[in-house]
C-alpha cells in the first residue's frame, strides 16, 4: 500500500500469487489447465476461497512447443479456482502455457499482457516477480514410484444383453447377462501397446 492510502480494519490484505497446474493427457482430446489463486498462511500456499473476481483472456496467454494447440477457452475465477483450456494438438509432446501478468520481462510475453502483476509468484526465485505457467504433456504418461508407466486413460465398456425366457417352460426367469471389455494402453518405444480383456 502506498503511503497515504488506508483500510477498513474489517477487509482482509493478503500476499498472494496465481498458480497454473501442469498435467498429463491424451493427443486426441483437449486439455484443462487448472488456475488457482493462493496466499501465504506463513508455512504454505493455501488456496484463495474468496477468489471470485480474478480474470484472464485468451489474449493474456502465452503458449510455445510443437503440439499445434490452441487455446480454446478461459475461465475466470470462481472459489479461488479457475481453467484454461487447450484444443487438440495436432502432434503428442509437449507445451506450455505462461498467463503473462505484466507488461515488464518477467517470465513470457502474450499478445496482452492482463495487468495483474500483484499476483505475480516466486516460481524461479524468492522474489515474487515471475508469471506463472505450466507444462502439458500430450501422449505421454508418468512413472510411478516402482518405475511403471501409468495410464493416460483407462475405459470399460459395459453391454448388456436381455435373455428372453423359453416358452412353456415352468418357472424359467428371464436372465440379464453383463459383459465388459476393458482396454489399457501403454506407451512403448515410440508407438502404443493395446491390450483388451472380456469378463461376463
Amino acid at each position: 500500500m502506498a503511503s497515504g492510502d488506508s483500510k477498513s480494519s474489517a477487509t482482509p490484505v493478503r500476499s498472494g500469487r496465481l498458480r497454473l497446474v501442469s498435467g498429463r493427457g491424451s493427443e486426441w482430446a483437449p486439455y484443462v489447465v487448472r488456475s488457482e489463486a493462493q496466499y501465504w498462511t506463513g508455512s504454505y500456499g493455501q488456496t484463495n476461497l474468496a477468489d471470485s473476481c480474478t480474470t484472464y483472456a485468451t489474449a493474456n496467454i502465452a503458449l510455445s512447443g510443437t503440439t499445434g494447440t490452441t487455446v480454446s477457452a478461459v475461465g475466470a475465477l470462481a472459489n479461488g479456482f479457475g481453467s484454461i483450456t487447450l484444443g487438440q494438438p495436432s502432434a503428442a509432446g509437449k507445451a506450455t502455457v505462461c498467463l503473462d501478468m505484466a507488461s515488464s520481462s518477467d517470465g513470457c510475453t502474450a499478445g496482452t499482457p492482463v495487468s495483474i502483476d500483484y499476483l505475480r509468484g516466486n516460481w524461479t526465485d524468492s522474489t515474487y516477480t515471475a508469471d506463472p505457467s505450466a507444462t502439458v504433456l500430450f501422449g505421454r504418461a508418468a512413472q510411478n514410484t516402482r518405475g511403471k508407466w501409468g495410464f493416460l486413460y483407462r475405459r470399460k465398456n459395459f453391454q448388456a444383453a436381455l435373455v428372453k425366457p423359453r416358452p412353456r417352460t415352468p418357472g424359467n426367469a428371464t436372465r440379464i447377462s453383463f459383459s465388459v471389455v476393458r482396454a489399457v494402453c501403454l506407451p512403448v518405444g515410440s508407438g502404443w501397446h493395446c491390450r483388451s480383456s472380456r469378463r461376463r
